[in-house]
């Protein structure tokens, strides 16, 4: 483990809880050679303190190391255990990227804050999960990103100097193509809490959705560094390299983040959609059949997916989607009009693409910041509507 994530040391711990009381009891080891460094006595404090708590054992090793680690330590934001209980689980779910996890952190993040109407890192949290859910679940993004700005400022209202308010209010200026607001959001995010590892994201995906891959590249490096074995994280820095035409890096990464979690689900969608880009049908096919297992799909669709894919090409299943989208517009259900966008250009059907983002761009769509990174729009790129989109977007050539 220490190879693998290169670094000297680990810190292992056992950790009871009783009633409203944490105990927890600590050790560093080194990883040369397996010897204890240091050992803690027993902390105990009330769950609510946890935060405290975690601040306390960080700096009874940072002392025992003589390094300078705690001058900015978080702050405990509710006094309310079972909101703070709740405000964990919100996370918990909202960071597994699932249309249903994304659904029921909403649900705890309202809990939170029914025990505790002025928990700021609730609200925040309750924002990034509306934002979220535009692709996930998905979520109309006219009707969302308005719910999520509330609630962003209402965490910034509650505690100016909330980082995790401030990066959630950038991702909604980001997803309304407010460039310069979103920008100065997240620096001072990154300003507040240079350690953490959610806004250096959003700064990625920022600089990625203006073309700015270098940048983009080097922000999810330093989230990576900041939260190394989070899934997402990993992730998203073999999407902004594919994206960056480092293809071979791209793999490697992907790969690497199986390595960590061989069940993640969104790994394995991203990748597929990667072999689609490169024409590997063979390949997409079988990734794209491991997401819809483990995205809790019926053994009966996947088998019907799978031979329909095999059978007639991914261009079948292409086509299959976007009738049954085209089916729900007709029917006057809303769409999000990106997604046909996404087929049509696959398909090879250029005109109908840009009737779709045109359509995705008179409506304001969330989405529309897929157009200059998202690799399947690589077609597209040569034609005179695509500048004019970006420009009309403020968006770079």
């Amino acid at each position: 483990v220490g190879r693998k994530l290169n670094v000297d040391a680990l810190l292992e711990g056992s950790l009871q809880k009783k009633s409203d009381l944490l105990s927890v009891n600590v050790r560093l080891i080194s990883t040369k050679d397996g010897s204890v460094l240091w050992t803690s006595q027993d902390f105990v404090k009330p769950i609510v303190y946890a935060y405290e708590l975690q601040d306390t054992i960080s700096c009874n090793i940072a002392i025992e190391l003589r390094r300078e680690l705690c001058d900015a330590l978080p702050r405990q934001n509710t006094n309310n255990s079972n909101a703070y209980q709740s405000y964990l689980k919100g996370r918990f779910q909202w960071n597994k990227r699932t249309g249903e996890g994304i659904k029921k952190s909403i649900e705890f993040y309202n809990q939170a804050l029914n025990l505790d109407s002025k928990y700021a890192l609730a609200y925040a949290g309750l924002a990034e999960s509306y934002l979220q859910g535009i692709w996930y679940v998905p979520f109309d993004s006219k009707e969302v990103l308005p719910k999520a700005e509330k609630a962003a400022r209402t965490a910034i209202e509650l505690d100016d100097s909330l980082a995790e308010a401030h990066t959630a209010l950038a991702s909604v200026y980001l997803l309304d193509w407010k460039w310069s607001e979103s920008e100065s959001e997240l620096h001072r995010a990154i300003e507040l809490n240079p350690r953490y590892a959610r806004a250096h994201h959003v700064q990625a995906s920022f600089y990625l959705t203006l073309g700015r891959n270098d940048e983009a590249i080097a922000s999810i490096r330093r989230a990576k560094e900041l939260d190394p074995l989070n899934l997402i994280v990993n992730t998203d820095e073999a999407n902004m390299l594919f994206v960056a035409n480092r293809t071979d890096e791209a793999f490697d990464q992907w790969k690497k983040t199986l390595e960590l979690d061989p069940n993640s689900v969104y790994t394995y969608r991203e990748r597929s959609i990667a072999y689609q880009v490169l024409g590997n049908e063979s390949a997409s096919i079988e990734d794209y059949s491991k997401f819809l297992e483990l995205n809790g799909e019926s053994a009966e669709k996947i088998v019907e997916y799978r031979q329909t894919a095999s059978t007639n090409g991914l261009k079948a299943i292409w086509r299959k989607n976007l009738n049954e989208i085209l089916a729900k517009e007709k029917r006057g259900e809303k769409i999000s009009f990106i997604t046909p966008a996404v087929f049509y250009t696959l398909l090879g059907e250029k005109d109908e693409a840009f009737k779709y983002l045109e359509k995705a761009y008179n409506d304001h769509s969330a989405e529309m910041v897929l157009l200059k990174p998202y690799t399947v729009f690589a077609p597209l790129r040569s034609d005179p509507r695509y500048k004019d989109l970006l420009k009309r977007m403020k968006l770079p050539e």
